[in-house]
Order: structure tokens, then C-alpha cells, then sequence
């Protein structure tokens, strides 16, 4: 009796996904929770990602075809489970995304920058009695923000004091092309954000107590 021939090993399309294609579509998934972090409808780094992970759809949606071919005449092929990691995981990032918590655990860790931010615009602005008083004043530099900075997780282009003791934080980077973003501290609602959105209606999201995240093509 002869040696047993080795099985040939199936092409690339057939076989279950590895560590190399799991490794891509982990990176565009850190990409896709940062960008989705921003109080932006939509960014650059949303739409990359969402392209990286279409393109992984496509491929583990070959794969699988090509190896179920294989497994359903052979079920002792190893490498079924391979192919429930990535819709596991997909499945785990998309309900994180629609409860928005890269957005709420982001703020949440800079929101006591931002309250240090909003004392500090308000101060810079005088003693304005009036909306209209605050309105010629305009952006205000609140520790090297006006011309680019940092507030806590987020770069902040400009602040602007608005209303009574409403403050707008213009994002730098969340929108891209796409138009403005921010976050709001506005004590007296969100109506006080609609005089200042260009005739345009900003999609507004509540982060608790007087705070707002915009997004809109604004300012």
C-alpha cells in the first residue's frame, strides 16, 4: 500500500480568512470609531473606512462562497469559525456606532477641558448684557484657540460666545469637506445655535445638561 497523497491545498478565494485580512478590517474599524468620535455627520475618515470595509465584505463574501463549496463535501475541513469572527465583530461595531459611544466616551473624557474653555470665552468676551453685544464680538482666542488648538480630545478651530452665556466650539478637522461641526454649551437651549447656522437646519445631539454637538454646513 502506498502513502496517503496529501490533500492540495485549495486557492487563495477558497480558503478561510487569516490574520492578515482580519489585521486590515481591525485598522479600518479603529478608523471608522475615531472618525464616528466627532460630532460630524459625515468625514473623510468615515467614509475611507466604510470603503475598507465594503471592499472586506466583498472578499470574505468570495471566500466563503469558495469554501463552503469545499466544506460541504468535506465537513471535516477545519476553518468554518474563521468566517464568524469578522460578522461578529461587524455586528458588535455597528450597534456601538448607532448608540453613538466613540462620541460619548470621547466628550466624556474631555468635557471638563471644554467647561474650563467655556469660562474662559465667556471672560474673554466682557461683560456683554445683550445677544446682539455678544454677536459683534464675535470668535474670541481662548488659549491659542481662534487660530488652531486643543480642547481636551478635539482640536478646536474657533469659539464663539453666543446668546446669554451660550458658547459654539467649531471643530478643526471632524467635518472635512463635508461642512461645520462642533460642540455647544448653551444654557438657554438649542434654540440660541439657529441664528447662527446660515439658514440651514444643524443636526443637533444632547450630551447631558447644557451641552450640544452640531453638525452642519455653519459659520
Amino acid at each position: 500500500m502506498g502513502e496517503p497523497v496529501a490533500s492540495e491545498r485549495p486557492p487563495l478565494w477558497r480558503r478561510p480568512p487569516g490574520r492578515l485580512f482580519h489585521g486590515v478590517l481591525a485598522v479600518a474599524v479603529l478608523v471608522l470609531l475615531w472618525s464616528v468620535s466627532t460630532p460630524a455627520s459625515i468625514s473623510n475618515g468615515v467614509l475611507v473606512a466604510a470603503l475598507v470595509l465594503l471592499a472586506g465584505q466583498s472578499v470574505w463574501t468570495v471566500r466563503a462562497v469558495g469554501f463552503l463549496t469545499l466544506w460541504w463535501r468535506d465537513r471535516t475541513r477545519p476553518g468554518l469559525v474563521n468566517f464568524l469572527l469578522a460578522p461578529a465583530c461587524g455586528l458588535v461595531v455597528l450597534l456601538t456606532v448607532q448608540a453613538e459611544v466613540p462620541l460619548r466616551l470621547r466628550w466624556l473624557a474631555s468635557r471638563p477641558a471644554f467647561e474650563d474653555a467655556v469660562a474662559a470665552a465667556l471672560d474673554a468676551a466682557g461683560t456683554a448684557d445683550s445677544a446682539a453685544a455678544l454677536d459683534e464680538i464675535g470668535w474670541v482666542t481662548v488659549d491659542g484657540v481662534g487660530e488652531g488648538g486643543w480642547i481636551g480630545l478635539y482640536e478646536i478651530e474657533r469659539v464663539r460666545c453666543v446668546g446669554r452665556g451660550g458658547v459654539l466650539f467649531l471643530e478643526a478637522t471632524g467635518g472635512g469637506d463635508f461642512g461645520g461641526n462642533g460642540f455647544a454649551y448653551l444654557p438657554e437651549g438649542p434654540d440660541e445655535l439657529a441664528p447662527h447656522a446660515a439658514g440651514v437646519d444643524p443636526t443637533i445631539r444632547h450630551l447631558g445638561g447644557p451641552w450640544y454637538a452640531w453638525a452642519a454646513d455653519v459659520l
